[in-house]
């Protein structure tokens, strides 16, 4: 079974004016990022909007990414849902299309107990054939819903091919409690803690900010893995500083604004999300240039 690792944006969703999908735009985005060096993409999180889409639409996006990226690199795409039989058919789905693993995300708006939490997981890890790589996906501050490391243990000895998490938190601890699991392969999807995530034994970064910033993210991996920790250490300041001016994840339409000011169109966000108000252009200007400096 494939082991992934790198930089992989959170890929974002097109839509238009109206709100409506627009799979076209894809191509050129999805192309900017593997022209970038990335390691692999992941559709379909909460950077791609996903709780705001139809499943059908979901599964569109994924075949349309799988297509376009045509084998070159790894698609992680992200499943879970609210309804255990949806997530299920997500996955399966999204499988069928061509995405290389999964990304679960837990349950939301429910507060869920761990037994509960444990049965979703695994009735959508049964849904897939045994050869999916799946990471589950921790990203409670959006969830309520939290995977603990014994947990995730469990899953790992249930079914062999999960083969770790997508950890968006911005807890070292719970992430070092992740990596006393030999063998568990942790993306980190905080992106203050990419190198610090790194240095405890992380694989790579899931990444938000890296639809804007891809060459920093890829230049702080390569670093890392090179010995090159000075380096490793400025892309890193400047990827905070990045995310600090667009809103440290929490305002989707800046990453849209952004990559149309580098010239890539991934159109608007879809409602109730907000648009990017005029106050904002200046820092959006700020985070593009640090983005296209080395």
């Amino acid at each position: 079974m494939m082991r992934l690792s790198g930089i992989y944006p959170a890929l974002l969703t097109p839509f238009a004016a109206d709100t409506s999908l627009r799979l076209d735009l894809i191509d050129d985005y999805v192309e900017f990022l593997l022209n970038a060096g990335v390691h692999g993409v992941h559709p379909g999180g909460t950077t791609g909007e996903a709780p705001l889409m139809t499943s059908r639409e979901r599964i569109e996006v994924v075949e349309r990414v799988v297509d376009v990226v045509n084998g070159r690199r790894p698609v992680i795409a992200q499943v879970g849902h609210i309804r255990t039989a949806e997530a299920t058919m997500l996955a399966r789905e999204c499988r069928a299309v061509g995405a290389d693993a999964v990304s679960i995300v837990t349950p939301y708006y429910y507060v869920l107990p761990e037994e509960a939490l444990e049965a979703y997981f695994l009735a959508v890890i049964r849904a897939l054939p045994d050869d999916t790589p799946i990471y589950l996906y921790n990203i409670p501050q959006s969830t309520l819903n939290v995977v603990g490391a014994p947990l995730l243990q469990r899953l790992r000895a249930a079914a062999p091919n999960v083969r770790g998490l997508k950890h968006s938190e911005a807890n070292v601890g719970r992430l070092g409690a992740y990596l006393e699991d030999e063998g568990t392969d942790v993306f980190v999807g905080s992106d203050g803690l990419v190198l610090a995530g790194l240095a405890m034994g992380a694989v790579g970064a899931v990444s938000g900010n890296a639809n804007v910033a891809p060459e920093a993210f890829v230049r702080l991996y390569d670093a890392w893995r090179t010995g090159r920790l000075d380096e490793a250490r400025r892309q890193q300041r400047r990827i905070v500083h990045i995310a600090s001016l667009l809103g440290n994840g929490g305002h989707l339409d800046a990453f849209k604004t952004a990559l149309q000011r580098r010239g890539v169109d991934v159109g608007t966000v879809r409602d109730p999300l907000p648009r990017v108000r005029e106050a904002m252009h200046d820092a959006i200007d700020e985070a593009v240039a640090l983005a296209t400096t080395s």
